[in-house]
């Protein structure tokens, strides 16, 4: 089923602000007729109950207004509408470009016919205003006949007053092809324009989600994203200055995204990586995280990093650093540097990509395949099966068995020469091997999961028993760390502190120094580990279906339960999911990607309201993203 597509929440402070700005360039008087061009329209005779704020492209191209750039694109066709001066091409325009909505697999007719068509398909329909829905006028609404009318809403007033539309293709006096208009919610039906008939609420579709400090981001089918939740350091990137959306909201000027940044839910930045090998960045400006050189403490819409073109990912971590890896198979990072963070060799920060060294300037080191980074240092997967790490040596996380605080360069962790995949978080790292055994370096009680009870080792040993692994994921409880591996037999296996039961096997122990079987997991495809101040792990079944232990603050499990002093020591399901895709942490909380390119949160609310019982700021159940998903 669609959800509602709220888009934005404007208070009625932000309302009242903004309509001073428009009455300031507003006509003073109302300006009648507003209809669909074609044979039969009525004439301009009934009393009007809408205002005119901005007429032509050239007016509404001046802020507070915009045209979201339709004059440059109107030649083209959009969801199978006529080019050109036509209300429904721009319409489906403005919900592909700006709101990411998907093309609609059927036609939607004419103007008048939207609604309709719409609803048949599922789309929800409703007399709500929302901003970012269309506004549709049927066809036998005054002086809209015979094809009926369609525009965006652009602002709801307080209580749902008034709408602000922008609208394409409209008969007034003086004509115009383009405005935006008021119409106040006690226009009457022999109005021009009056108060629309419905208003389409289009889902976008979600194909990728990562979480980000306290909120969510999305790429949508339409390489556009979307985020929610707070807007501390401008995080949503739209621009505003709203504090929190618990609605997803469009990210300003921001097309063609390839993939978004991987950050385990904890960066201050969102970066983005486009089709054409740029990356783009907002949020926290701190250590010159931005990446673009300047000096501004945030930016709440994307700017665009520095001297890389040929990006194929890009990393973030909550150590004020993040590195992009080129095409060419070299690293480039920028951000803090105050324990050789950055590899090139120095100490000082750089608010612009840097090099670095050993990975971009001997070939033997330049295959590098992914990246993973703990509290104050970074590792290199390489092609060749090795690893190496720079940044800060706190218990041994630069696995080269040296006692040096920190390596500015890149070092060789021993012995490590098949690794096809690495995992790392705070000062513990982890790679799996070719063989399908797990060496791990680092801190952690039980990190060594090899029967020694070592809190650290600087260098790599065997995880006990552990074979066949595919992946591998880190909570952190009170004081110490816990470590799971995903299994080929699908299957998952943890060692470590039992804190909150995050050992999975229902065993009272404090702590296991050798792998646990995680009891019922016989179809877990992937594993993804909670982020802040509770701890818990979730796992995506091969049914769709998501099972969660751990512990049950903010809602953690999503089974319906919540207690700061209450934990499951085994897994339990997450309520109501069957079609999950996808899994990933925020802070405090889990989304769920579904099939139907939807996303389900629960945890901390960052999602929408309702909220948790009491009005607490929490879900205990997975509860729908509003506006995405089909």
């Amino acid at each position: 089923m669609n959800r509602t597509r709220l888009r934005g929440l404007l208070t009625q402070v932000a309302v009242m602000a903004l309509l001073v700005t428009l009455a300031e360039v507003a006509p003073t008087s109302a300006t009648p007729g507003r209809a669909e061009q074609g044979p039969g329209t009525a004439s301009a005779t009934a009393a009007s109950a809408a205002s005119r704020l901005c007429d032509g492209y050239t007016q509404c191209s001046v802020s507070p207004y915009t045209t979201h750039g339709y004059q440059n694109n109107s030649s083209n066709k959009y969801w199978g509408m006529d080019s050109g001066n036509e209300c429904t091409n721009y319409a489906a325009f403005v919900e592909s470009t700006v709101y990411g909505v998907a093309t609609p697999d059927y036609n939607l007719g004419n103007g008048g016919d939207w609604a309709t068509t719409a609803a048949k398909h599922g789309v929800t329909v409703d007399t709500t205003p929302t901003v970012g829905s269309v506004a549709e006028w049927n066809d036998d609404a005054y002086g809209m006949k015979p094809y009926g009318h369609v525009a965006i809403v652009e602002q709801v007033g307080p209580d749902n007053s008034y709408i602000v539309v922008s609208q394409q293709n409209i008969i007034s006096d003086p004509p115009t092809d383009y405005d935006w208009e008021k119409i106040d919610v006690g226009a009457p039906a022999n109005a021009w324009e009056p108060w629309p008939s419905n208003f389409i609420h289009f889902p976008a579709i979600a194909t990728a989600v990562t979480g980000h400090l306290n909120g969510y981001c999305a790429l949508l089918e339409t390489q556009d994203v979307e985020c929610w939740g707070t807007n501390q350091f401008g995080l949503l990137g739209d621009g505003g200055t709203e504090p929190v959306s618990y609605v997803p909201v469009y990210v300003k000027g921001l097309a063609g995204v390839k993939s978004l940044v991987d950050n385990n839910g904890a960066s201050w930045l969102v970066c983005a990586v486009l089709v054409t090998g740029r990356v783009e960045c907002w949020g926290s400006n701190q250590y010159g995280l931005l990446g673009d050189g300047g000096t501004e403490a945030i930016s709440d819409t994307p700017v665009t990093v520095r001297k890389i073109a040929d990006a194929k990912s890009v990393f973030t971590s909550d150590n004020g650093t993040a590195c992009a890896i080129l095409t060419t198979g070299h690293v480039d990072c920028w951000g803090y540097n105050a324990q050789g963070q950055l590899g090139d060799g120095g100490f000082k920060s750089s608010g612009v990509p840097v090099a670095v060294h050993g990975i971009s300037h001997a070939p033997s080191l330049s295959d590098v395949t992914s990246l993973s980074s703990g509290d104050l240092s970074t590792c290199a997967l390489l092609g060749s099966g090795g690893v190496d790490c720079w940044g800060g040596n706190n218990y041994g996380a630069l696995g080269n068995g040296g006692d040096e605080a920190y390596s500015n360069v890149p070092v060789a962790v021993r012995g490590i020469t098949s690794a096809k995949s690495l995992f790392g978080y705070g000062t513990t790292y982890c790679a799996v091997l070719a063989s399908g055994g797990v060496d791990c370096w680092g801190y952690g009680v039980g990190a060594t999961g090899n029967g020694l009870g070592g809190v650290e080792s600087d260098v790599p040993v065997a995880i006990s028993g552990i074979t066949g692994a595919k992946s591998i994921a880190f909570a952190y409880g009170p004081t110490e760390s816990t470590e799971c591996a995903l299994l080929a037999d699908a299957n998952v296996e943890c060692w470590g502190s039992n804190s909150d039961g995050l050992l999975g096997n229902g065993v009272d122990e404090a702590k296991s120094t050798t792998p646990v079987r995680v009891s019922g997991l016989t179809n877990a495809v992937s594993i993804v580990p909670g982020y802040g101040t509770a701890a818990a792990f979730c796992v995506l079944r091969k049914t769709g279906r998501v099972a969660c232990w751990g512990s049950e603050a903010y809602g953690l499990l999503g089974n319906g339960s919540s207690s700061v002093s209450a934990y499951s020591p085994v897994p339990v399901a997450a309520r109501g999911l069957s079609t999950a895709v996808a899994v990933t942490q925020g802070t405090n909380g889990f989304c769920a990607l579904l099939k139907t390119g939807g996303v389900d949160c629960w945890g901390a609310n960052l999602t929408q309201v309702p909220r948790g019982p009491g009005n607490e700021q929490y879900s205990t159940v997975p509860v729908p993203v509003a506006g995405l998903g089909s």
